[in-house]
Parts: C-alpha cells; structure tokens; sequence
C-alpha cells in the first residue's frame, strides 16, 4: 500500500470515533496580532476518560 491509502483507511477506521468541532473566531486574539485568530475547538472530543 501507499501512505494515501494508508490514511484513508486509518481515516475508515477511526471515523465512527470521531465527532465533528467547531472553529470559533477569537476577536481579543485577532485584536493582539492585527489577523483573524480561530480556534479548534477539540475540548469538545469524546475522551472516554
């Protein structure tokens, strides 16, 4: 196999596990450094701990 198969059946098999997060806009941090600042809201994923 290659490495894209290799992630896409990585992707298959992890994908059940996976839930969807959001991208938020942080306007403070945007102000801070004069750019659009966004964050990955992955404190949203299931942990299971």
């Amino acid at each position: 196999m290659n490495l894209h198969q290799d992630v896409i059946i990585a992707a298959d098999r992890i994908h059940p596990y996976i839930r969807k997060t959001h991208l938020t806009n942080s306007r403070p941090f945007s102000n801070l450094v004069n750019a659009d600042v966004w964050f990955k809201l992955e404190s949203l994923q299931i942990t299971g701990s």
